[in-house]
């Protein structure tokens, strides 16, 4: 009887992570022990794919890089799938805002993906009603006319995008790299 490509990855995967387990005997420990150790620390999104995950599938387009949290080893490329099936610790990333977990299919979550990969501490403003609060108060009225907040312009600046006003008191963009484009078109849209 012949194993199927989904069976094949399987056991690749296991062999993985039963080689870096921090069991003594990992063969004898139960799948979902085994996965229990592992959690996502980095995810990235790469449009070309050509990745291969540690369990041989090909063409990966979510890239995870996943560690144990008790010895500290740290196994990459791991797709998506392989992340579900294993049931392994998702990362969590909740939105800047309002705290809220986002999902793997968020808009921003993908748009912000295709331009930084993410870890527990990205900042990343992950909702339509926050991203409408943040420009709704991006701007100060002072003594001087119209101007834009700290924090704002903090927020774009770690991104690398320069924020500025024109002589209408429009918010021009400036870009260091322009894969965050669709990102700040989704916060602006």
């Amino acid at each position: 009887m012949s194993i199927s490509e989904a069976g094949i990855h399987y056991k690749n995967l296991m062999v993985a992570l039963k080689k870096h387990s921090s069991y003594s005997e990992p063969s004898i420990v139960s799948h979902k022990h085994l996965c229990s150790e592992w959690v996502v620390v980095e995810s990235n999104y790469n449009e070309e794919a050509g990745m291969k995950c540690i369990c041989g599938k090909e063409n990966i387009r979510y890239i995870n890089k996943i560690v144990n949290h008790h010895n500290g080893l740290m196994l990459e490329p791991i797709g998506s799938s392989c992340i579900k099936r294993f049931e392994i610790e998702p990362m969590g990333i909740a939105c800047m805002c309002c705290s809220k977990t986002l999902p793997e299919d968020n808009p921003f979550l993908q748009a912000y993906m295709k331009y930084h990969s993410i870890t527990k501490n990205t900042l990343i403003v992950g909702h339509k009603k926050c991203a409408k609060k943040l420009l709704k108060n991006a701007f100060l009225k002072g003594r001087f006319g119209k101007y834009l907040k700290k924090e704002f312009v903090s927020y774009f600046n770690d991104l690398g995008v320069t924020m500025k006003l024109d002589k209408d008191a429009n918010i021009d963009i400036e870009y260091t790299n322009h894969r965050l484009i669709p990102y700040i078109d989704a916060l602006f849209d």
